[in-house]
């Protein structure tokens, strides 16, 4: 519930900062430039945040679903002393696939942070051209500026056919 109330704010902030984006001057290059990066930089925050809190979810259930598969299992070897093997079976059974279940929540776990790693850095990336773009919109000469942002553009290009 305070997770989502945080994310309901996030999310109500960042639709403002859009809308404020949006009324500022494209002749004011420097202003619309330093707007983005930071609109950016807390779009990553965001979904830094709402990762860190899902990675949480799914690592205490998993580890949680572990426990209780254990728990199963022992409660059921000790019930079993004083019972029938069939109670002995159906409960080992049952601990052996809460386990699996909680081993699946786990994989779950590892895929996720995995995936988080990569769209961070992507994400990082694109905060970092635009941190570039900010900067170069501040020079003041037309021809220098025009020249930088060519040289960015084409760093980019290549960037991208290294990575393909």
């Amino acid at each position: 519930m305070k997770e989502s109330k945080k994310l309901e704010k996030l999310e109500e902030e960042a639709r403002r900062e859009e809308k404020e984006f949006s009324q500022i001057d494209p002749e004011k290059r420097v202003l619309r430039a330093e707007k983005m990066f930071r609109m950016n930089q807390k779009q990553l925050m965001r979904y830094y945040d709402m990762n860190l809190a899902q990675t949480k979810f799914l690592s205490g259930l998993g580890i949680m679903m572990i426990i209780f598969g254990i728990v199963i299992v022992g409660i059921t070897l000790y019930m079993s002393i004083e019972t029938d093997k069939v109670l002995l079976v159906v409960g080992s059974l049952s601990g052996i696939v809460v386990d699996f279940i909680g081993a699946v929540f786990i994989k779950m776990y590892t895929k996720n942070i995995e995936a988080a790693v990569k769209f961070h850095a992507k994400f990082a990336e694109s905060n970092n051209l635009l941190l570039a773009n900010s900067i170069a919109n501040k020079i003041e000469d037309v021809k220098i500026r025009e020249t930088t942002l060519s040289e960015i553009s084409k760093n980019i290009i290549l960037s991208k056919n290294i990575v393909e």
